[in-house]
């Protein structure tokens, strides 16, 4: 075996024996003592197999003869996959056992929260599975010494050494007996696609990754879903690992059910803003959004029963939420289908890496001069404790004609690129996945992968991390569903959320197909204080390996060497930091609330050395005086440090990362730019829950010693949002812009706009 994989495995295994450690030290025999009862039960269990067995064994053993005799020729002849994708599909296979393994775990850890026996037993029993799995797998493999697979075929038994036997595979092993316990425990053909789809998706990585002949993952996946059935008790009740306290709950599992996120476009979060600036939901944390409608349904009734009667607005905005978020839906809902038509009449700006952007914070659609068109919809289902969403649509826009050579020229020189050539970018006509994802509910957590949002600041503009100005990444998110309050002395730090994201960003340019991580804290510390701890990093990529080391290093290292040296393993990627507030001012709590955003790219944190830092401070009048429907509301973002003008090369870049904080061209975080200042504010005048009038206005200054002679965009846009029919609403936005960049000529001007109808029909196409 690799002393890469070995090394992970060794991992998993410490993970896996060290859920009993926490358990009474008797409880700890016991697990040890079983995990010793069932190997020797497993490895006798040919003496005692019964006739009526040979009506599965004889078919699974022609199966596995079939592809024993058929390996060679397979791995020779039938599977080619370059470096890249057997890189790939190793990655992919380690996410897919990490992410089985994190089911149980989390199970585990809820049940001891909340003493729930039968969520703490389907930990234990995993755990127990898993082990089993690892001690029978790795005697198998000793005693076979099978060759792994080699461009010439490999699979010879008895060839290779001890440590690098790939007969049966360990990782299908552990994936399928993880699998095989959880759908036993929750049963329902949701829990069994969802876990049986992930360990199959390791089954198939380990052959195109090389790491196995196909005969590998299929006896080691059988071998797995064996062990797991046997551990989990497939004809008798699950097994009591330890003894039921006062306040352990019932035998029956008790899973809370699954909840989509709700969109960050949507109309919810504004008015839930609205109602904890009026001081109605001290819990909210609004620095961690997306939120699941489970969450924004629980904040609406945190509200609701704070409200008195006085609060004619409030008790509107209430009703509304009420009204939307207490509708059940199905197990597969057609939520909307839209349409939206437009267009920009001039120049446009379509470059926030180095130039601005005409349209921004719209999920990274393309646009461009002339006629834009997306007709899309979005479908959701849930099922116990599982979920899933899909956004689909159709993205017309025109394309753009090559920058000049000077331009290009100048761009390569702020990159430190190469010079590209002139080629003009086509038309786009396509069918896009936008928010789609897929995840379960695990006591207090949600565990969701896909292509998935992030908002990570409490700014209506886009936060400097995480916002919805780029098209959604592909992630994998743990999240907590709703605030907790943690025993003893760290229940002074209040309620808290937490989120973990591992994905990958596309369309990068220069070292291509990097990944990233991302993990946040957000502390409601009062009623009125919120704060909140970010911390991100870029990672792997082309030239920059995907080993355990780069990625301890990445968590773990103190510095980033530059230049050359900073390729390969070495490399711990590009690491930064996030700290935001928000603080309902005394004296005038239900009027203003201040709040604040901020990043480092350099330094661990921007309260490390807040004056290198990227900063968006913000102020909220939750209604003017004499007009209750009106707020207003200003924010500064500013992506030039307060010492003085750095240049493009120490915000949203790195000098590994060329393409900087991007998915498919556009920032991930702040449309501001690299090198800015901007002013914005917004009047928004509220007709009802929905339907508003809001005019706004940004300016953006870009710094001389980014682009020469700098930058000024300037735009006006009005909003407006109103229902046509019972179902049927329309949106519209009209903008008028000027930008005035010398790099590219003398000031420009475009007016641009559009109209969206939604049909919102709610159809539950299965109940």
């Amino acid at each position: 075996m690799r002393s890469s994989t070995r090394f992970r495995l060794a991992i998993f295994l410490g993970m896996a024996a060290a859920w009993p450690a926490r358990a009474q030290t008797q409880d700890g025999a016991n697990f040890v003592r079983s995990v010793w009862m069932d190997e020797g039960k497993i490895f006798s269990s040919p003496a005692h197999l019964h006739k009526k067995d040979l009506t599965w064994l004889l078919p699974a053993a022609g199966a596995a003869a079939f592809l024993f005799s058929t390996d060679r020729g397979n791995m020779q002849d039938r599977i080619h996959t370059n470096p890249l994708a057997r890189d790939r599909s190793e990655m992919l296979s380690n996410v897919g056992v990490g992410s089985l393994a994190a089911i149980p775990a989390l199970l585990e850890w809820q049940g001891w929260r909340n003493r729930d026996h039968y969520q703490q037993e389907t930990g234990w029993l995993a755990a127990r599975a898993v082990v089993d799995t690892l001690v029978t797998t790795e005697i198998l493999q000793v005693i076979s010494q099978r060759e792994r697979p080699t461009a010439t075929g490999g699979g010879d038994f008895f060839r290779s050494g001890t440590a690098s036997s790939s007969f049966p595979s360990m990782h299908a092993a552990s994936a399928w007996a993880l699998a095989s316990v959880v759908a036993h425990r929750y049963p329902g053909w949701l829990t069994k696609v969802a876990v049986y789809g992930l360990a199959g998706g390791v089954t198939v990585g380990r052959v195109l990754a090389r790491d196995h002949s196909p005969s590998d993952v299929a006896v080691g996946s059988g071998l797995g879903w064996l062990i797991g059935r046997f551990v989990a008790g497939e004809d008798s009740p699950p097994r009591k690992l330890f003894r039921p306290t006062a306040q352990a709950s019932s035998e029956q599992p008790s899973t809370e059910p699954g909840s989509t996120y709700v969109p960050v476009d949507s109309w919810i979060y504004p008015a839930l803003d609205r109602l904890a600036a009026f001081g109605l939901i001290p819990s909210q944390t609004s620095g961690l959004r997306p939120w699941t409608r489970a969450e924004c349904l629980r904040q609406v009734r945190e509200a609701a029963s704070r409200m008195s009667s006085d609060f004619g607005v409030a008790d509107e905005l209430v009703r509304a939420l009420r009204s939307e978020l207490e509708n059940p839906t199905g197990k597969l809902t057609l939520n909307s289908i839209y349409t939206r038509n437009g267009g920009i009449a001039g120049p446009d700006l379509n470059d926030s890496f180095h130039f601005g952007q005409t349209w921004i914070n719209d999920s990274g659609r393309p646009f461009g001069r002339g006629f834009d068109s997306y007709t899309g919809f979005t479908a959701s289902g849930e099922s116990g404790p599982f979920f899933a969403y899909v956004n689909g649509e159709y993205q017309h826009a025109p394309g753009t004609e090559p920058y000049s050579l000077p331009v290009r020229q100048t761009i390569a020189n702020l990159d430190f690129n190469p010079l590209q050539p002139a080629a003009p970018d086509a038309d786009t006509n396509r069918f896009r996945f936008l928010d789609t994802y897929a995840g379960v509910r695990l006591g207090d957590f949600e565990i969701s992968l896909g292509k998935q949002s992030l908002w990570w600041g409490p700014t209506a503009d886009s936060p400097l991390s995480f916002s919805d100005n780029a098209e959604p990444t592909k992630n994998l998110r743990i999240s907590t569903v709703h605030p907790i309050r943690l025993p003893g002395l760290l229940r002074y730090l209040g309620e808290i959320r937490g989120e973990f994201v591992f994905g990958k960003l596309g369309g990068q340019q220069y070292t291509w197909r990097p990944w990233f991580n991302a993990q946040k804290l957000t502390f409601k510390l009062t009623e009125n204080l919120e704060m909140g701890f970010t911390r991100w990093s870029i990672l792997w990529g082309v030239g920059h390996p995907i080993t355990v080391e780069s990625l301890l290093r990445n968590f773990t290292s103190l510095n980033s060497p530059n230049g050359p040296s900073g390729v390969g393993a070495s490399d711990p990627g590009d690491r930064k930091g996030g700290f935001d507030f928000r603080y309902r001012i005394p004296g005038l709590r239900n009027w203003l609330t201040l709040y604040s955003d901020s990043y480092s790219d350099d330094d661990p944190s921007p309260l490390a050395a807040p004056r290198r830092a990227a900063i968006n401070p913000g102020i909220y009048l939750t209604h003017v005086p004499g007009i209750p429907r009106l707020d207003f509301r200003v924010e500064a973002p500013s992506t030039m440090p307060m010492e003085g003008d750095q240049g493009g090369t120490f915000i949203y870049y790195n000098d590994q990362y060329h393409s900087g904080n991007t998915n498919y061209g556009y920032l991930v975080g702040n449309p501001v730019g690299r090198d800015a200042r901007a002013i914005e504010g917004w009047a928004t005048y509220w007709l009802s829950a929905r339907n508003k009038i809001e005019a706004s206005f940004r300016q953006v200054k870009g710094g001389t010693r980014f682009l020469p002679g700098g930058s000024t965009q300037t735009d006006a846009t009005l909003k407006n949002s109103f229902p046509i029919a019972r179902d049927l609403r329309a949106d519209l936005m009209l903008q008028y812009e000027r930008f005035l960049i010398p790099l590219l000529g003398g000031p420009q001007r475009n007016l641009s706009g559009w109209v969206q109808l939604t049909w919102e029909p709610e159809w539950r196409l299965i109940r």
